[in-house]
């Protein structure tokens, strides 16, 4: 299970997340999830989705994989947002990382508002769809 000792070690897999350099099967759903509630203590929503965005594209890359989809990006950096405004005021970001490996790390989560048909469709990888099960527990918040 993943999980920081330090803010050096959160700071050296972001790090390596940047410079895509983290093999593929150390790069986790829960490590998707630490990459974005780390960028989202430090930095505007925007800016923290345009990181993670270029991050895992760049990641892909790297492992000859086409795989990248908006809509769950969007989804969980929406999810990792609702957890940072909630418990990251006074914290600190390790732990606020942490805990929303701990609190938010389920990755059937997902699966309630999206079917599987929505999620893999050709719009859903280029840009973020509408639920199509039940309505997100928050909207996608706006770029730009």
């Amino acid at each position: 299970m993943l999980q920081f000792n330090s803010l050096a070690e959160l700071d050296e897999f972001v790090d390596r997340f940047e410079k895509a350099q983290i093999p593929q099967p150390e790069f986790s759903h829960r490590a998707h999830l630490a990459i974005a509630a780390n960028y989202l203590a430090l930095m505007p929503f925007d800016v923290a989705v345009g990181q993670v965005r270029q991050g895992l594209r760049n990641l892909l890359e790297a492992y000859k994989i086409d795989g990248y989809n908006e809509t769950i990006t969007l989804f969980w950096m929406n999810r990792a947002l609702e957890y940072v405004r909630k418990h990251g005021t006074g914290s600190n970001r390790l732990d606020v990382v942490n805990g929303f490996l701990a609190e938010g790390a389920d990755s059937s989560a997902i699966r309630h508002y999206y079917s599987p048909g929505s999620l893999s469709s050709p719009e859903a990888r280029i840009r973020a769809v509408s639920p199509d099960l039940a309505e997100s527990v928050s909207e996608p918040a706006k770029e730009g």
